[in-house]
């Protein structure tokens, strides 16, 4: 009996440490490699409480569908306007990565990153004036975007 306890343990321990690996080192990339590896376009839209735009719906209040931000490893982008107008210009990030700066000439020049990943770029605007139902009004506008497929 003693010996079937023995070899129940040791065959416990072998099996323990066999199936502990080191974790896999996950590549760390940048914020900045991250946004410079694709097209970004808008898949959402909320300004304050109101749902401004979903990707696909065509009873949104805002067409964003030609909207889309190419960043590049060198500080350009090229944005696209809602009428598919391009405006070229630099881009930044603060020293912290969580505010990038815009080019003149853009709805905002000044955008808080709230996430960003290989399938996320999650950004939002703290004070946006927003033309809603003839009035203006300021709120925060928050925008999910979506690798351009």
């Amino acid at each position: 009996m003693k010996y079937l306890i023995k070899v129940l343990l040791i065959s416990l321990l072998v099996f323990n440490f066999s199936s502990c690996t080191k974790d896999e080192e996950v590549s760390a990339e940048s914020k900045t490699d991250i946004l410079v590896s694709t097209p970004w376009v808008i898949n959402s839209a909320d300004f304050a409480v109101f749902r401004i735009y979903t990707k696909g719906d065509a009873g949104s209040l805002y067409d964003a569908s030609k909207i889309s931000l190419t960043f590049k490893k060198d500080g350009t982008i090229t944005a696209t306007d809602q009428s598919g107008v391009a405006i070229s210009g630099t881009w930044a990030f603060s020293a912290d990565e969580t505010k990038i700066t815009l080019p003149p000439g853009l709805p905002f020049t000044e955008v808080v990153v709230d996430g960003i990943s290989k399938t996320n770029f999650d950004i939002n605007v703290p004070a946006f004036t927003y033309a809603v139902l003839g009035t203006s009004q300021t709120g925060k506008l928050t925008v999910k975007m979506v690798p351009k497929a």
